[in-house]
């Protein structure tokens, strides 16, 4: 092993914000680990488990698939027309824990 992938770096076309997901080849979740520039090169998180924001008519639960809404940036589990990321490891009222790129 040359090293443990729970991070890259990567220059993206536009800018993102801190937790922000980019979809890279539309189905491979990062987050961004610090707020970018387009262009500017930063860390993103491509393993783990993170926070977003639960879409207003989700209803999920732990171990439920957890599919991408782009356009209201959260998290639903609607698949279409959403983008899969990972799995649900915890439920708020409002945020949602996901553990991205796992199956």
């Amino acid at each position: 092993m040359l090293r443990k992938s729970e991070t890259i770096q990567m220059a993206h076309d536009s800018a993102v914000k801190k937790n922000d997901i980019v979809l890279k080849d539309g189905d491979f979740a990062m987050v961004a680990l610090n707020d970018a520039e387009a262009n500017e090169l930063i860390a993103y998180g491509v393993e783990g488990s993170f926070e977003f924001k639960k879409d207003s008519g989700a209803s999920l639960k732990v171990g439920d698939k957890a599919y991408y809404k782009v356009a209201e940036k959260s998290i639903t589990n609607t698949a279409s027309g959403n983008k899969f990321i990972g799995r649900v490891v915890q439920v708020g009222a409002s945020t949602v824990e996901v553990k991205i790129n796992t199956k």
